[in-house]
């Protein structure tokens, strides 16, 4: 209700000079277009302090018009509120929101995306923005449509436009552009074909309106993360959410967005507040594609950080089965098919050459991630991310550009598939380009690991630890002994669901030999102190000893060693024994009658079988033969 006469001071006349009613402006269409879009009728009503009279509107989408920036609403003069229009205001009352109908939505998208929402939808559900790739190039290409084109991959579809169409940029002049929104266009694409987020950061700034500055922020937020970069993208979020002037889907996305970055640094109880509170959009825009996405990931991430026992299967199921992942289903399905294709080309080795066209399993993959990222699904990003990173890898070979073969396993790492890295690292160091780990893992810096990306940097260290650099050997190694005597900041940072201490120590064991004198030095200082230790840590700290040099071991080290040698289980008193066996006889003597006895352990901590006495071989040939024989 608006009352006033201000509100009366732009009357529309008849042919007669009559007054047919008043035009209600709303300069940004913040408020028009959040009452149509209300899943509740709403009414527009004038009041006329002089008359005691009152004039409304049912505002719908079709009674809004377009100003440019804004919109306004005709208020009729005839639609007064009195009995006479008592059945009228009843049936506006009655109104309920027809159920959007999706079925055809690929060629028609949606034509009730309202002006503010439009680059939501781009972001999120590109295929109610974008056009059809056959539609052609006849009408006028908006800046939203053009970011669709920019989440789907079709990066060609977009420059085509621009060379068509007069008003339509292209990306190197749109980075120019007065207008707000070609500049963001401008941005996403450079992150779409380089990488880079700084042209992303640096249009949050200046967006001209919340709306605008939400999608931007969502976007670069969305870039910080893929990228690993968690901390910077919990900074952005927190700085856009204590603006607190987004609409109501729009905030819901910050939070959404904000809950992912936190739970990505530890920070878990502040993520499920946030997921929590994002659960409200639901109901308040039942109708909104994009509101049931953004919900949908929350509920996920709720599901996926709750403790055992606690996790509801019937409602994250429930939640996440939204259009936007269906829809995202569909091209990720594109993109596997391609694969599958390509794959089975190259097995029967088709010599058939296809000149020009998209690489579309490359950007199906691609963008079902982008569109999972910015709806806020960590869970389907990386998924989506870990697919697109083995599609890297699968196309290379052993003479292949090292940066390409480094770019895919960096995608392995950063969607934390850790799986995955472990078979591509053994596979490139075994058969190249090697030098691909030793670029990707000089990368990694293990203080800034996240819930995502802690598992497989650790996997990545310790099964190329063979290639690594001196430096980023030294620096891991550094990292590693000050984790093991406290891990707290590691743990509370990427809350591991594996047993930690075991994997930093076979990580040290993979990465120990290829660290300079000094660390390896340290790394003993380390063994000395350990207190007693149960078999499955004594079994991976005997993996370091076996990865340690003979020469960093002095005879005062090793005699330190083995003083505490009958406190570990024998996975790790055996190899501790082994290493004072070089200096001293009585160890080597104990080791000896083990080995006699039918210690493997003990025959392995001994060195090389021509050293030993005729009798101990003839025993372990015996007893060797034995269970050769019984197997």
């Amino acid at each position: 209700v608006k009352a006033g006469g201000s509100y009366f001071a732009e009357p529309v006349h008849g042919e007669d000079g009559g007054v047919l009613g008043w035009w209600f402006r709303d300069p940004d269409r913040a408020h028009v277009d959040a009452w149509a879009s209300h899943g509740l009728p709403h009414l527009l009503v004038l009041h006329d302090l002089d008359s005691s009279s009152s004039y409304w509107v049912h505002v719908t989408a079709d009674v809004i018009e377009s100003t440019g920036k804004g919109g306004k609403v005709f208020v009729p003069v005839e639609n007064t509120v009195d009995a006479e229009h008592r059945e009228a205001l009843l049936a506006v009352a009655a109104t309920l929101r027809s159920n959007a109908t999706w079925e055809g939505s690929a060629w028609t998208g949606s034509a009730g995306v309202a002006p503010a929402d439009a680059l939501r939808h781009a972001l999120i559900v590109p295929r109610l923005v974008a056009p059809h790739p056959n539609a052609g190039h006849d009408s006028t290409l908006t800046p939203a449509q053009a970011v669709a084109l920019l989440v789907q991959a079709r990066v060609g579809s977009l420059e085509d436009f621009a060379s068509s169409q007069p008003g339509v940029p292209s990306l190197a002049e749109a980075k120019d552009s007065l207008e707000w929104s070609w500049r963001f266009v401008a941005a996403l694409g450079e992150r779409v074909t380089t990488d880079a987020v700084d042209g992303l950061l640096s249009v949050v700034n200046d967006a001209p309106d919340p709306a605008s500055r939400v999608a931007a922020t969502v976007t670069a937020a969305s870039a910080l993360l893929i990228d690993g970069r968690a901390d910077e993208a919990v900074t952005l979020l927190e700085a856009a959410t204590a603006r607190d002037d987004a609409g109501t889907v729009d905030h819901a996305w910050l939070i959404g967005q904000r809950a992912r970055a936190r739970a990505e640094i530890g920070r878990v109880d502040d993520a499920r507040v946030d997921a929590v509170a994002v659960q409200t959009v639901r109901a308040a825009a039942a109708q909104d594609v994009t509101a049931t996405a953004i919900a949908g990931s929350a509920a996920v991430l709720l599901f996926n950080t709750s403790g055992w026992g606690q996790h509801d299967v019937a409602d994250v199921i429930a939640g996440a089965d939204t259009a936007a992942t269906w829809w995202r289903t569909q091209t990720t399905s594109w993109g596997l098919d391609a694969l599958a294709e390509r794959t089975f080309s190259a097995w029967a080795r088709d010599t058939s050459v296809r000149v020009g066209g998209p690489d579309v399993a490359n950007n199906q993959l691609f963008a079902a991630a982008l569109f999972a990222s910015h709806a806020g699904d960590q869970g389907g990003w990386r998924h989506l991310a870990g697919l697109l990173g083995r599609d890297m890898l699968m196309r290379l070979d052993g003479g292949t550009d090292p940066a390409s073969a480094r770019d895919g396993l960096t995608a392995l790492r950063l969607a934390g598939d850790d799986a995955a890295v472990k078979l591509a690292v053994t596979r490139l160091v075994a058969d190249g380009p090697a030098s691909a780990v030793t670029l990707a893992a000089a990368d990694i810096r293990l203080e800034a690991a996240t819930r995502t990306t802690g598992p497989a940097d650790l996997m990545l260290l310790q099964r190329g630890g063979d290639v690594l650099d001196e430096q980023t050997a030294e620096r891991t190694v550094a990292w590693l002994l000050a984790a093991l005597v406290d891990p707290s900041p590691f743990e509370t940072r990427t809350s591991p669901s594996y047993l930690l201490e075991l994997r930093l120590v076979e990580t040290l064991a993979g990465v120990v030999a290829g660290a300079p004198a000094s660390a390896q030095a340290a790394v003993v200082e380390h063994l000395i102190g350990l207190p007693g230790q149960e078999q499955l840590l004594a079994t991976a700290w005997a993996r370091v000893i076996d990865a340690l040099p003979g020469g960093v071991w002095s005879e005062e080290a090793a005699r330190r060693l083995a003083e505490n040698a009958d406190t570990h289980h024998g996975e790790l008193r055996v190899p501790a024994l082994g290493v004072l066996a070089r200096y001293d006889e009585a160890a080597r003597a104990a080791l000896t009658s083990e080995a006699q006895a039918g210690s493997l352990d003990a025959l392995a901590a001994l060195g090389d079988v021509r050293d030993l006495p005729a009798e101990v071989v003839s025993a372990l040939i015996a007893g060797l033969a034995e269970q050769v024989g019984h197997q």
